[in-house]
């Protein structure tokens, strides 16, 4: 009877290996394998999700599909559990087995947001907001560019927007940007990371409105040492009128995350002080170690000096 929910010859449409492990844990006892998108005509798509039990599992875990905005900050879960583990719950999987879970049960609608992602979640437990119960994702392969959601405690699946009939994938590889860069500056920044170039996408804005920035890395290390991105707007005298420092993408891809060669596309949306004059405004880019607040050194392509950051010129007009 079980049959339907064993995939032996699987090949997932996005393969990955990752071990969720239990708080307090040092192993995993679950392996996700990767994912199908089954779109459908009209809504929601569906997904097919791939496992494998590590080691016999004496209790039910719940398997939670997450709703995040454009900023990956949370906006909905299945609440209802998916029907795959009603009639094959994780407590009868036998270790090596790889299990298909069709995830199927949205109680949420992304339709108000014109970009969205969904994320992935194991839970000791069915409150689907207790981080307490969630398993920890640990990333061992990915195609995709890998990305954690909720501080750590959910996987990143697909990034979507919205199209006339149904979201549509927007897939993000490891080894490639989704887009093409805008300026080019090609900067080395410490020992760690490469900033290919930037597209500003608010070129003016008024006081209080939202500047809106993409930036371009290159990591030059496997697992570099946890740094934050700091990205400020600066007035014609130099005084800082807006900023956003997090770790990279809204701090989901974190710098240990990165492998050498990694692409990275990341995001920055933030305020202009309300009082902030009128002007032609600049931008400065860098990291530094949020532990000291020491900020790396940037070299320029020709292998020059540029002090402690990347400076953007006339790359804001406020009205």
């Amino acid at each position: 009877f079980y049959s339907f929910a064993r995939a032996p010859d699987a090949k997932p449409q996005y393969p990955a290996i990752v071990d969720f492990i239990p708080p307090g844990a040092d192993s995993g006892i679950i392996r996700f394998l990767g994912f199908d998108i089954l779109p459908r005509r009209y809504g929601e798509p569906f997904y097919a999700l791939y496992f494998q039990a590590l080691r016999p599992l004496d209790r039910d875990y719940a398997i939670t599909l997450y709703l995040a905005d454009e900023h990956y900050q949370l906006r909905g879960a299945t609440e209802l559990p998916q029907a795959t583990l009603v009639w094959y719950p994780t407590s009868r999987w036998q270790p090596g087995e790889t299990i298909r879970v069709l995830a199927d049960t949205f109680t949420w609608w992304s339709g108000e947001l014109p970009e969205f992602s969904v994320g992935l979640g194991i839970l000791n437990g069915t409150d689907v907001w207790d981080v307490g119960i969630r398993l920890q994702p640990r990333i061992r392969e990915s195609r995709l560019t890998p990305r954690l959601l909720s501080n750590g405690t959910l996987l990143h699946l697909m990034r979507f927007c919205q199209g006339k009939r149904r979201p549509q994938p927007m897939p993000e590889y490891r080894d490639r940007l989704s887009e093409k860069v805008q300026h080019r500056v090609s900067a080395r920044v410490g020992d760690w990371a490469e900033l290919i170039g930037y597209r500003v996408e608010t070129t003016e804005v008024s006081p209080g409105g939202t500047v809106r920035v993409v930036l371009y890395w290159r990591s030059l290390a496997t697992h570099p040492p946890a740094h934050t991105v700091f990205v400020h707007l600066l007035d014609e005298q130099g005084i800082l009128r807006g900023q956003q420092d997090n770790p990279p993408v809204f701090g989901t891809q974190p710098l240990p995350l990165w492998e050498t060669g990694d692409m990275i596309r990341d995001p920055y949306a933030f305020q202009v002080a309300a009082d902030a004059p009128a002007g032609h405004y600049a931008i400065e880019v860098g990291l530094y170690d949020p532990t000291t607040g020491t900020r790396l050194p940037v070299m320029g392509p020709d292998g020059a000096s540029w002090g402690d950051h990347i400076l953007i010129q006339d790359a804001v007009r406020v009205r």
